[in-house]
């Protein structure tokens, strides 16, 4: 089968943008990707922290809604890099549940352990950092 040559550049051309735009396309695939891997734990977190809150005020434990992948994280298109390598599940639920205690606490230290931290409390009733 013979073609044209005229033709055949127009398909190399043609394929060539095809190959540029698929390209483009994956890279801003795999920008969304990681945005919403973003997205879905911080909510998470939020979740979790709520819940907790309510705990806290209510000593009422409520069930924590959470948002799971369809795409298992290690296979995701993150295909890793010095920046950000893969990370399997088990590792990003570990990472959330350290997020979450490392979160500032809303229950009162005690007057020993506040003026270890160097907050006092004056005479009539007013916080004071030193």
């Amino acid at each position: 089968m013979w073609i044209n040559v005229k033709d055949y550049r127009e398909l190399v051309r043609s394929a060539t943008e095809a190959q540029g735009m698929v390209a483009g396309l994956s890279r801003s695939m795999e920008a969304l990707q990681v945005n919403l891997d973003w997205m879905r734990l911080r909510i998470n977190q939020l979740e979790m922290e709520r819940a907790e809150l309510y705990k806290r005020v209510t000593s009422i434990r409520l069930p924590v809604p959470e948002i799971q992948s369809n795409i298992p994280v290690a296979q995701s298109s993150r295909s890793g890099n010095a920046l950000m390598p893969p990370i399997t599940r088990e590792e990003l639920e570990a990472q959330m549940k350290r997020n979450l205690n490392e979160m500032p606490s809303f229950e009162d230290p005690g007057d020993e352990k506040a003026e270890k931290m160097g907050i006092f409390n004056n005479s009539d009733g007013t916080v004071r950092y030193e």
